[in-house]
């Protein structure tokens, strides 16, 4: 029996992701589910009409608008920047070869080995659409700390026989 993994990581490193500005601007991420049904209190102080000031009890009704103009705009780069440090597990494969006698038996194989294999198989990391691995595509160009739209890592499986003759 044999067992190989590959791992990936990298540690450090910031990018923008587009996707998640567009998806928090359109109320799709958890970011945005604060006061989406009764509204927001925000902290802060009020100017009253004769000048003192009392403890804010204003509810934000259009939260359509205070998330869209003021929180994830898209253009609020801060907001939308994030680590992209990771640990992956690219690859994972378990092997199982049959005893040479066996195959001996068989007057036909030298060896017969069975095999899985999975690709893509976990990734840790504090990035949140799907993959931290990203870059903006210009052209011809890639352009690295700027997400515009990425895919999802595909996980892949398989299973393999290998026969010596």
């Amino acid at each position: 029996i044999s067992l190989s993994m590959a791992f990936a990581a990298s540690v450090g490193g910031r990018a923008y992701s587009l996707t998640n500005a567009i998806f928090s601007y359109m109320g799709k991420n958890k970011n945005s589910l604060e006061g989406r049904y009764d509204g927001l209190v925000h902290d802060g102080v009020n100017l009253n009409s004769d000048g003192t000031y009392s403890k804010n009890t204003t509810v934000t009704t259009d939260i359509v608008d205070y998330y869209g103009v003021y929180v994830w705009h898209r253009n609020n780069v801060e907001q939308n920047t994030f680590d992209t440090s990771y640990l992956k597990l690219k690859e994972l494969r378990i092997s199982y070869s049959l005893p040479k006698k066996l195959c001996a038996a068989s007057r036909v194989f030298q060896g017969v080995t069975f095999g899985f294999f999975m690709t893509n198989v976990f990734c840790i990391t504090e990035w949140p659409q799907f993959d931290p691995e990203v870059a903006a595509l210009a052209g011809s160009s890639l352009y690295r700390g700027v997400e515009t739209g990425s895919y999802p890592m595909t996980r892949t499986y398989g299973f393999n026989v290998k026969l010596s003759f």
